[in-house]
């Protein structure tokens, strides 16, 4: 015998489901958490030139809009001129949600390296806990003097 009751606790699951997935998925502390590790992972490894590390673990988008020698040439560039992060503390953390890419952050850091200061930007695309570099924009005066 078909039950509406049954039917109706069936829908109500099926969207409290959803519902918690996507509130899951949204959670700013933790993608938060989630970004900054992000940040100090990708500075440890232009610190110690890990270039093709962090283009090949980048998101998809990055891989397609630029080949590697160029990505790695520019973060190379970006370690010569500046030299190793000495400090770097969060400004802004801003997170958004969008078709094609879901849940996104955009942190703003501003960051002072061996030989110079600069405002950094990242945003990290979170897939399955995890941090994914979806952009990268440094501003340094460093950059266009050395």
């Amino acid at each position: 015998m078909n039950c509406p009751h049954r039917r109706v606790l069936s829908v109500y699951a099926a969207v409290s489901l959803l519902v918690s997935a996507v509130v899951s998925s949204c959670n700013p502390v933790h993608n938060k958490t989630l970004a900054e590790r992000g940040v100090t992972e990708f500075q440890s490894r232009l610190d110690s030139a890990q270039f093709h590390t962090i283009y090949v673990e980048a998101d998809e988008s990055i891989r397609k809009s630029n080949n590697e020698a160029e990505f790695t040439t520019f973060l190379r560039s970006v370690h010569e001129k500046l030299g190793n992060v000495r400090k770097s503390k969060l400004q802004t953390f801003n997170m958004g949600w969008s078709t094609g890419v879901g849940v996104s952050a955009t942190v703003l850091y501003v960051t002072d390296f061996a030989d110079g200061q600069a405002s950094e930007t990242f945003v990290w695309r979170f897939i399955d806990s995890n941090a994914v570099l979806l952009g990268y924009h440094i501003d340094s005066n460093a950059l266009v003097t050395k």
